[in-house]
Protein backbone atom coordinates (compact mmCIF):
# COMPACT_ATOMS: atom_id res chain seq x y z
CA UNK A 1 0.00 0.00 0.00
CA UNK A 2 1.81 3.31 -0.48
CA UNK A 3 1.11 5.94 2.09
CA UNK A 4 0.69 9.37 0.58
CA UNK A 5 2.14 11.94 2.61
CA UNK A 6 1.19 15.71 2.99
CA UNK A 7 4.11 18.09 0.60
CA UNK A 8 3.97 21.75 1.93
CA UNK A 9 4.07 24.03 -0.94
CA UNK A 10 7.11 26.15 -1.10
CA UNK A 11 7.62 29.48 1.35
CA UNK A 12 8.72 32.57 -0.14
CA UNK A 13 10.09 33.99 2.42
CA UNK A 14 12.42 31.73 5.11
CA UNK A 15 11.14 31.90 8.86
CA UNK A 16 14.67 32.47 11.00
CA UNK A 17 14.61 32.19 14.36
CA UNK A 18 15.84 35.33 16.17
CA UNK A 19 19.42 34.13 17.01
CA UNK A 20 21.38 36.27 19.16
CA UNK A 21 25.08 35.60 20.49
CA UNK A 22 25.43 32.34 21.13
CA UNK A 23 22.91 31.06 19.26
CA UNK A 24 20.15 31.55 21.64
CA UNK A 25 16.38 33.01 20.32
CA UNK A 26 14.72 35.41 22.13
CA UNK A 27 12.02 33.39 24.21
CA UNK A 28 8.61 33.46 22.92
CA UNK A 29 9.71 35.84 19.51
CA UNK A 30 6.82 35.89 16.71
CA UNK A 31 8.73 35.22 13.57
CA UNK A 32 5.88 37.31 11.70
CA UNK A 33 4.42 40.76 12.84
CA UNK A 34 5.99 41.27 16.15
CA UNK A 35 9.85 40.75 14.57
CA UNK A 36 11.93 43.95 15.32
CA UNK A 37 14.72 43.03 13.17
CA UNK A 38 13.62 45.08 9.91
CA UNK A 39 15.80 42.23 7.64
CA UNK A 40 14.20 39.58 9.39
CA UNK A 41 10.49 40.51 9.58
CA UNK A 42 8.66 38.63 6.74
CA UNK A 43 6.05 41.02 7.13
CA UNK A 44 8.00 43.46 6.42
CA UNK A 45 8.87 41.97 3.44
CA UNK A 46 5.27 41.21 2.70
CA UNK A 47 4.76 44.52 2.85
CA UNK A 48 6.99 46.05 0.58
CA UNK A 49 5.76 43.45 -1.86
CA UNK A 50 2.11 44.23 -1.39
CA UNK A 51 2.38 47.87 -0.83
CA UNK A 52 5.60 49.10 -3.30
CA UNK A 53 9.03 49.80 -2.92
CA UNK A 54 7.94 53.60 -3.76
CA UNK A 55 5.97 54.01 -0.40
CA UNK A 56 8.21 52.63 1.48
CA UNK A 57 11.35 54.38 0.19
CA UNK A 58 9.41 57.64 0.26
CA UNK A 59 8.38 56.92 4.59
CA UNK A 60 11.88 56.30 4.87
CA UNK A 61 14.26 59.08 3.17
CA UNK A 62 11.17 61.19 4.88
CA UNK A 63 12.38 59.93 8.31
CA UNK A 64 15.55 59.67 7.83
CA UNK A 65 16.09 63.44 7.57
CA UNK A 66 14.32 63.79 10.99
CA UNK A 67 15.93 64.05 14.16
CA UNK A 68 12.73 63.02 16.87
CA UNK A 69 10.49 60.89 15.68
CA UNK A 70 7.47 59.50 17.79
CA UNK A 71 6.17 55.73 15.94
CA UNK A 72 2.47 55.58 17.17
CA UNK A 73 1.80 51.84 17.27
CA UNK A 74 5.41 50.30 17.29
CA UNK A 75 4.30 46.68 17.83
CA UNK A 76 7.92 45.16 17.99
CA UNK A 77 9.68 48.81 16.62
CA UNK A 78 10.86 47.32 13.66
CA UNK A 79 10.51 50.87 12.23
CA UNK A 80 11.82 52.95 14.95
CA UNK A 81 15.13 50.30 15.02
CA UNK A 82 15.78 50.14 11.67
CA UNK A 83 16.09 54.08 11.36
CA UNK A 84 17.91 53.70 14.91
CA UNK A 85 20.84 51.71 12.81
CA UNK A 86 20.64 53.79 10.53
CA UNK A 87 21.84 57.53 12.73
CA UNK A 88 22.97 57.27 16.27
CA UNK A 89 21.74 60.43 17.01
CA UNK A 90 18.21 60.26 16.55
CA UNK A 91 16.11 59.73 19.34
CA UNK A 92 12.70 58.40 19.15
CA UNK A 93 9.58 57.22 21.44
CA UNK A 94 7.64 54.58 20.07
CA UNK A 95 4.30 53.61 21.42
CA UNK A 96 2.16 50.79 22.32
CA UNK A 97 -0.39 49.17 24.22
CA UNK A 98 1.29 45.57 23.98
CA UNK A 99 4.14 45.27 26.91
CA UNK A 100 5.24 42.35 25.53
CA UNK A 101 5.96 43.92 22.52
CA UNK A 102 7.69 46.38 23.72
CA UNK A 103 9.64 44.24 25.37
CA UNK A 104 10.99 41.93 22.85
CA UNK A 105 11.58 45.47 21.01
CA UNK A 106 13.64 46.30 24.35
CA UNK A 107 15.82 42.83 24.44
CA UNK A 108 16.27 43.16 20.79
CA UNK A 109 17.81 47.03 21.16
CA UNK A 110 20.13 45.82 24.19
CA UNK A 111 21.34 42.62 22.09
CA UNK A 112 22.62 44.92 18.90
CA UNK A 113 24.10 47.70 21.85
CA UNK A 114 25.56 44.79 23.19
CA UNK A 115 26.97 43.47 19.91
CA UNK A 116 28.49 47.03 19.51
CA UNK A 117 25.89 48.43 17.21
CA UNK A 118 25.91 52.46 18.00
CA UNK A 119 22.13 52.97 17.27
CA UNK A 120 19.98 56.12 18.25
CA UNK A 121 17.70 56.50 21.55
CA UNK A 122 14.86 54.97 21.17
CA UNK A 123 12.63 55.11 24.50
CA UNK A 124 9.52 52.31 24.56
CA UNK A 125 6.48 53.47 26.02
CA UNK A 126 3.04 51.11 27.33
CA UNK A 127 0.18 53.82 26.69
CA UNK A 128 -3.14 53.80 24.91
CA UNK A 129 -3.30 56.22 21.61
CA UNK A 130 -6.32 58.10 23.43
CA UNK A 131 -4.37 58.66 26.73
CA UNK A 132 -1.34 59.99 25.31
CA UNK A 133 0.08 63.14 26.50
CA UNK A 134 -0.05 65.33 23.66
CA UNK A 135 0.38 69.02 25.77
CA UNK A 136 3.55 67.31 27.51
CA UNK A 137 5.36 67.37 23.64
CA UNK A 138 3.63 70.32 21.78
CA UNK A 139 5.76 71.17 18.80
CA UNK A 140 8.67 68.54 19.37
CA UNK A 141 8.70 66.15 17.16
CA UNK A 142 9.88 66.24 13.42
CA UNK A 143 7.58 63.55 11.96
CA UNK A 144 5.32 60.47 13.30
CA UNK A 145 4.71 57.86 11.93
CA UNK A 146 0.85 56.04 12.78
CA UNK A 147 0.61 52.67 10.97
CA UNK A 148 -2.98 50.92 11.36
CA UNK A 149 -3.55 52.74 14.64
CA UNK A 150 -5.80 55.15 14.34
CA UNK A 151 -9.08 53.11 13.63
CA UNK A 152 -7.80 51.35 16.90
CA UNK A 153 -8.62 54.94 18.74
CA UNK A 154 -11.40 56.21 20.01
CA UNK A 155 -11.75 59.13 18.39
CA UNK A 156 -9.29 59.31 15.20
CA UNK A 157 -10.09 62.47 14.73
CA UNK A 158 -8.95 63.87 18.52
CA UNK A 159 -5.90 61.55 17.73
CA UNK A 160 -4.74 63.48 14.26
CA UNK A 161 -5.17 67.06 16.41
CA UNK A 162 -3.12 65.65 18.85
CA UNK A 163 -0.70 64.65 16.22
CA UNK A 164 -1.07 68.11 15.12
CA UNK A 165 0.17 69.66 18.40
CA UNK A 166 2.95 67.36 19.14
CA UNK A 167 5.10 68.37 15.47
CA UNK A 168 6.65 71.07 14.65
CA UNK A 169 6.04 73.92 11.79
CA UNK A 170 6.79 71.87 8.68
CA UNK A 171 6.71 68.62 10.71
CA UNK A 172 5.20 65.42 8.84
CA UNK A 173 2.67 62.64 8.89
CA UNK A 174 3.44 59.01 7.70
CA UNK A 175 0.14 57.77 7.72
CA UNK A 176 -1.19 54.21 6.34
CA UNK A 177 -4.65 53.20 7.54
CA UNK A 178 -7.41 50.80 6.08
CA UNK A 179 -10.50 52.42 5.43
CA UNK A 180 -14.07 51.79 5.55
CA UNK A 181 -15.17 49.27 3.30
CA UNK A 182 -15.66 50.57 -0.06
CA UNK A 183 -19.13 50.82 -1.22
CA UNK A 184 -18.07 50.99 -4.62
CA UNK A 185 -16.04 47.65 -3.91
CA UNK A 186 -19.36 46.00 -2.42
CA UNK A 187 -21.74 47.17 -5.20
CA UNK A 188 -19.46 45.53 -7.77
CA UNK A 189 -18.62 42.69 -6.06
CA UNK A 190 -21.98 41.78 -4.82
CA UNK A 191 -23.34 42.58 -8.66
CA UNK A 192 -20.80 39.99 -10.07
CA UNK A 193 -21.57 37.38 -7.75
CA UNK A 194 -24.98 37.97 -8.09
CA UNK A 195 -24.66 37.53 -12.15
CA UNK A 196 -22.21 34.52 -11.46
CA UNK A 197 -25.08 32.82 -9.62
CA UNK A 198 -27.73 33.17 -12.26
CA UNK A 199 -25.64 31.46 -15.14
CA UNK A 200 -26.62 28.56 -12.80
CA UNK A 201 -30.19 29.80 -12.77
CA UNK A 202 -30.33 29.59 -8.96
CA UNK A 203 -31.67 32.08 -7.04
CA UNK A 204 -29.78 34.99 -5.72
CA UNK A 205 -30.09 38.15 -3.60
CA UNK A 206 -27.65 41.07 -4.50
CA UNK A 207 -28.08 42.56 -1.26
CA UNK A 208 -27.35 39.56 0.89
CA UNK A 209 -24.06 38.80 -1.37
CA UNK A 210 -22.99 42.63 -0.42
CA UNK A 211 -23.38 42.38 3.03
CA UNK A 212 -21.33 38.69 3.01
CA UNK A 213 -18.55 41.07 1.34
CA UNK A 214 -19.17 43.26 3.85
CA UNK A 215 -18.56 41.05 6.81
CA UNK A 216 -15.33 39.52 4.54
CA UNK A 217 -13.77 43.17 4.69
CA UNK A 218 -14.58 43.30 8.19
CA UNK A 219 -12.84 40.29 8.78
CA UNK A 220 -9.76 41.50 8.35
CA UNK A 221 -7.31 41.24 11.28
CA UNK A 222 -6.61 45.01 11.34
CA UNK A 223 -10.58 45.80 10.85
CA UNK A 224 -11.31 43.35 13.60
CA UNK A 225 -9.79 45.66 15.56
CA UNK A 226 -10.96 48.96 14.46
CA UNK A 227 -13.84 50.75 16.63
CA UNK A 228 -16.81 51.24 14.57
CA UNK A 229 -18.23 54.68 16.72
CA UNK A 230 -18.18 57.96 14.75
CA UNK A 231 -17.06 59.81 13.91
CA UNK A 232 -16.69 57.75 10.35
CA UNK A 233 -13.39 57.59 7.99
CA UNK A 234 -14.52 60.40 5.81
CA UNK A 235 -14.57 62.78 8.52
CA UNK A 236 -10.95 61.73 9.31
CA UNK A 237 -9.48 62.52 5.94
CA UNK A 238 -11.48 65.89 6.18
CA UNK A 239 -9.64 66.55 9.16
CA UNK A 240 -6.06 65.00 7.74
CA UNK A 241 -6.92 67.52 4.84
CA UNK A 242 -7.44 70.18 6.93
CA UNK A 243 -4.19 69.91 9.10
CA UNK A 244 -1.76 68.89 6.45
CA UNK A 245 -0.55 69.42 2.72
CA UNK A 246 -1.23 65.56 1.69
CA UNK A 247 1.90 65.54 -0.35
CA UNK A 248 1.44 61.91 -1.64
CA UNK A 249 -2.07 60.29 -0.86
CA UNK A 250 -2.45 56.47 -2.29
CA UNK A 251 -5.38 54.19 -2.28
CA UNK A 252 -4.60 50.29 -2.69
CA UNK A 253 -5.12 46.45 -1.99
CA UNK A 254 -9.12 46.82 -3.09
CA UNK A 255 -8.99 42.73 -2.98
CA UNK A 256 -6.32 41.80 -0.90
CA UNK A 257 -7.41 42.82 2.27
CA UNK A 258 -10.23 39.61 1.45
CA UNK A 259 -7.63 37.57 0.58
CA UNK A 260 -5.55 37.92 3.42
CA UNK A 261 -7.50 36.96 6.66
CA UNK A 262 -5.13 35.55 8.27
CA UNK A 263 -1.54 36.98 9.65
CA UNK A 264 -0.18 37.81 5.89
CA UNK A 265 3.30 35.56 6.31
CA UNK A 266 1.24 32.59 7.19
CA UNK A 267 -0.83 33.07 3.82
CA UNK A 268 1.86 34.61 1.53
CA UNK A 269 4.64 32.53 2.35
CA UNK A 270 2.34 29.00 1.57
CA UNK A 271 0.61 30.26 -1.21
CA UNK A 272 3.72 31.26 -3.37
CA UNK A 273 1.28 31.55 -6.76
CA UNK A 274 -2.27 33.32 -5.33
CA UNK A 275 -1.30 36.07 -4.08
CA UNK A 276 0.63 37.26 -6.49
CA UNK A 277 -1.87 36.64 -8.67
CA UNK A 278 -4.77 38.54 -6.60
CA UNK A 279 -2.39 41.24 -6.49
CA UNK A 280 -2.26 41.53 -10.08
CA UNK A 281 -5.52 41.24 -10.67
CA UNK A 282 -6.24 43.79 -7.80
CA UNK A 283 -3.90 46.60 -9.71
CA UNK A 284 -5.36 46.10 -12.74
CA UNK A 285 -8.62 46.96 -10.81
CA UNK A 286 -7.54 49.45 -8.84
CA UNK A 287 -6.23 51.05 -12.29
CA UNK A 288 -9.01 50.89 -14.38
CA UNK A 289 -10.74 52.34 -11.58
CA UNK A 290 -13.33 49.75 -10.90
CA UNK A 291 -12.88 48.67 -7.60
CA UNK A 292 -11.01 51.33 -4.92
CA UNK A 293 -8.18 50.26 -2.54
CA UNK A 294 -9.38 49.53 0.77
CA UNK A 295 -6.22 50.63 2.64
CA UNK A 296 -4.88 54.47 2.77
CA UNK A 297 -1.19 55.86 2.70
CA UNK A 298 -0.73 59.63 3.24
CA UNK A 299 2.58 61.46 3.97
CA UNK A 300 1.42 65.01 4.96
CA UNK A 301 3.52 67.56 5.87
CA UNK A 302 1.63 70.27 8.93
CA UNK A 303 0.09 73.13 7.40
Amino acid sequence: MISLTKVEPPILFPRPAVLMDGGDAIPGMSRHWDQPDIKKNPNYWLKLYLEGLTLHRRSFALAARADRILDLGCGGGWFSIHLARKRNDLLIDAVDTDGRLLDWGRLYVDRLNTKGENLGKIRFCETNVDEFPWEKYEEEFDLVHAGFILSRTKNPVEALDGIYKVLKPGGWLIYHDCTDPPSRNLNRLARFQHALVGLYNRSSDPWSWRRRWERRYLFDPVRSKARRAEPREAEVVRRLEELFAMRYHTRRRALLDLALKSKPMATFSRQAMFVPMVKLVDDILCYTDQLVGATRYVLGQKR
